[in-house]
């Protein structure tokens, strides 16, 4: 019976991946349809009173590659992951154990910690070719150094229209981008220290080493050392955290969040909970509502715990 619901769930996962595919060769890999005069639409769109916004964020492929990924692609990566679990090889884990004593465990970590450093800057320097790359990091770039010359808000171009952008407001004579001011913080300490780069490179090469410590924190070292270097291999990772995208310095203080939330409630010091509650409240003010969806477990928790166990 259990070879059987394993095989059963196996094979759904398989089947919600397969399905996920069919759907992206449908719509075209979810790419926007080509063809569209979108200038000629907006401003049709615009005239009635329609947000841009709208005509931007309800594009239907967009709208049909959100929903098969959690529909399809969520319940797969579940199956398949309970079907993977009790079939991890535990002498795999001995060995790993053994072979990465002390030293070696060590000299592997600050390896990872190297490359995933090495890799960021090829990355931003040679793909990405030190520019940035979505709107997204012109406004950061452009708060940031509103920020660095020492105001909160710029005075609006002399030609409001011409500067049109969806993500920087210019409102009562008043030019200012529309994010919290976490990340662009960071980066305007960055321009001090001579490029934008600096900063959001050096907190996302760190974030393998804090991905290790937390996994070591629950699992062991080896379990550790393994988290690390995928997060290293993901190209998701390493082609956000290489931009001026504020993902990589989130993904900094949220690890650091939940590694020192850990050891303050195993005891370690009082100091660690001041850290938690300071990373989680930069990482609030950074990505709000990622912070939120990852905190508010931590926060239910000990809220449990005054209930007794």
């Amino acid at each position: 019976m259990a070879s059987r619901a394993g095989t059963g769930v196996l094979l759904g996962g398989l089947g919600l991946v397969a399905a996920y595919a069919v759907t992206a060769v449908v719509f075209g890999g979810f790419s926007l349809p080509t063809g569209a005069d979108y200038v000629t639409l907006r401003e049709a769109l615009r005239q009635v009173g329609v947000d841009q916004v709208l005509i931007r964020d309800l594009a239907p492929h967009a709208a049909v590659a959100g929903v098969a990924r959690l529909v399809l692609l969520l319940p797969a990566a579940v199956l398949l992951a309970l079907w993977l679990a009790p079939r991890w090889p535990a002498r795999t884990l001995a060995t790993a154990a053994r072979l990465l004593e002390a030293p070696r465990h060590r000299a592997a970590l600050v390896a990872i910690t190297l490359a995933t450093a090495g890799l960021l800057v090829v990355w931003a320097r040679w793909v990405f070719g030190g520019q940035p790359v979505f709107d997204d990091e012109f406004t950061y770039l452009f708060q940031a150094r509103t920020l660095a010359s020492g105001w909160l808000a710029a005075p609006a171009p002399p030609c409001p229209p011409c500067f049109e952008n969806v993500f920087i407001i210019i409102r009562d004579g008043l030019w200012v981008g529309k994010y919290t001011s976490g990340h662009p913080a960071l980066v305007a300490l960055s321009l001090l220290l001579g490029s934008p780069y600096v900063l959001p490179l050096l907190l996302a090469a760190l974030v393998p080493l804090l991905v290790h410590q937390i996994a070591r924190e629950t699992d062991g070292a080896p379990i550790g050392l393994i988290a690390a270097g995928l997060l290293v291999i993901s190209p998701l990772f390493l082609m956000t955290a290489a931009t001026l995208m504020n993902h990589g310095t989130n993904l900094f203080f949220l690890a650091l969040f939940v590694l020192a939330y850990l050891r303050a409630r195993r005891g370690r010091a009082w100091i660690w909970a001041i850290v938690a509650g300071l990373a989680i409240g930069i990482a609030l003010n950074i990505r709000p509502q990622t912070a939120v969806a990852v905190g508010l477990p931590f926060g239910v928790w000990p809220l449990a715990r005054l209930r007794g166990d």
